[in-house]
């Protein structure tokens, strides 16, 4: 289970320093052999274990796990009980009353699971917890960290990230906790792992190789571009003219950054048999394209909406927005047919609130114009329909979606 996190989790939170994970879980297991207890062991540490096994179950097919679990344990009652597991190391570490860095760790992980399991209130109030004890920790600041090793820093950047990130991201909108100006924290360097554990000082590293971290970036920055139109916004009452150039100005960036990006990262790079070689090398490289794709698609349509109540004014604005926000509706729920994973890998909430706010959109669209939108909105159904295992975002959108059809 730990070897498939390294594999389909550890890149999605960035909380952890592999190696060093590797050599802490090695001794929890020389413990256990020595006859101890868990309870012997350091709450924090296992909160952030039990964290990183349910997060991959959650990417685990049922079938695959029938031989870990005990007699008469279910799927879904193994995912629970480490989920809890998780829960109840983080009270004995008395979480909300020590600074200890595991603390945003643990919960920066759970956040792969507190909404499939419908934890949605918890989620929310445990990430303020986590953003506030990474501001008291220091890690949103370079200036306090001048004694830190490179590879000490890079991994604190990438977990101030992980929080910046899912809180200016989050769905549905919510006014965040945190504002760019609170933090002085540099993007991480594209540097693996490996690399970091036997660099030295800051030197320069081959950009030649596909690294997961780059996929990190490239949210951060996606993160960024979103909560500074959302800033704007909420500064004060614009006008409409204004309101389009600050949407304008986003979608410009948004596709400036879709350039920027590494070809093994753009979604529509030519397979060869040089890339599917490459990707049996990297196995992160075709989930990292696919995620990226949707999240990219999801936020040129939440970013175009901003002008919704102008689509159909007859302004150019609004034709232009509209435009952007149903092709990058259709295409987000296309993105969905063409994945060949099987359907544990796309069980993040995450995920299926993009589809369903894709679908959504294309429903409350479909009232107003003679646009037929039927097929992307049943086969956004077929989706959540086929993710609703473990995952009671995709039930309740899946139901709630029917309804906005049926009343339609």
């Amino acid at each position: 289970m730990v070897e498939n996190a390294f594999q389909w989790t550890f890149w999605l939170h960035f909380a952890l320093f592999i190696p060093k994970f590797r050599r802490e879980h090695e001794e929890l297991f020389d413990r256990l052999r020595a006859n101890q207890s868990l309870s012997d062991m350091d709450p924090a540490w296992m909160a952030i274990y039990f964290s990183v096994l349910a997060s991959t179950l959650m990417f685990t097919d049922e079938n695959e796990t029938i031989n870990q679990r005990p007699a008469g344990v279910t799927f879904t009652g193994l995912l629970r009980n480490w989920y809890d597991s998780a829960l109840l190391f983080l009270d004995r570490a008395d979480y909300t009353k020590r600074q200890d860095v595991r603390t945003p760790q643990a919960i920066a992980i759970l956040h792969i699971v507190f909404n499939n399991v419908g934890d949605v209130h918890r989620h929310q109030n445990m990430w303020a917890v986590a953003i506030r004890q990474a501001q008291q920790l220091g890690l949103g600041s370079d200036e306090s960290n001048p004694d830190e090793s490179f590879c000490e820093q890079q991994i604190r950047r990438r977990l101030w990230w992980t929080l910046a990130i899912c809180e200016w991201l989050p769905i549905p909108h919510r006014v965040p906790c945190l504002h760019e100006m609170d933090f002085t924290c540099k993007l991480p360097d594209e540097v693996d792992d490996e690399e970091l554990e036997t660099a030295s000082g800051r030197s320069r590293l081959s950009r030649s190789k596909p690294r997961p971290v780059r996929y990190h970036i490239a949210m951060a920055q996606v993160s960024k571009i979103y909560y500074q139109l959302r800033y704007m916004l909420r500064l004060r009452e614009w006008g409409t003219e204004d309101v389009a150039r600050f949407v304008f100005d986003a979608d410009e960036q948004l596709a400036n950054l879709i350039t920027d990006l590494p070809s093994y990262l753009q979604f529509d790079e030519k397979p060869t048999t040089l890339t599917e070689e490459r990707d049996r090398q990297y196995p992160f490289i075709p989930w990292q394209k696919k995620s990226l794709a949707k999240v990219l698609l999801y936020y040129r349509m939440a970013i175009s909406s901003q002008l919704q109540e102008h689509w159909l004014d007859g302004s150019t604005d609004g034709a232009r927005t509209r435009a952007i926000c149903m092709s990058s509706a259709r295409g987000l729920i296309h993105s969905t047919l063409r994945e060949t994973v099987d359907a544990s890998k796309l069980r993040p909430w995450a995920i299926t609130m993009n589809i369903f706010a894709a679908s959504a959109v294309l429903a409350l669209e479909s009232l107003h114009t003679e646009e037929d939108f039927s097929t992307e909105i049943q086969q956004g159904l077929d989706f959540l329909e086929r993710v609703q295992a473990q995952n009671l975002v995709a039930e309740k959108a899946g139901k709630f979606l029917k309804e906005m059809t049926q009343h339609h």
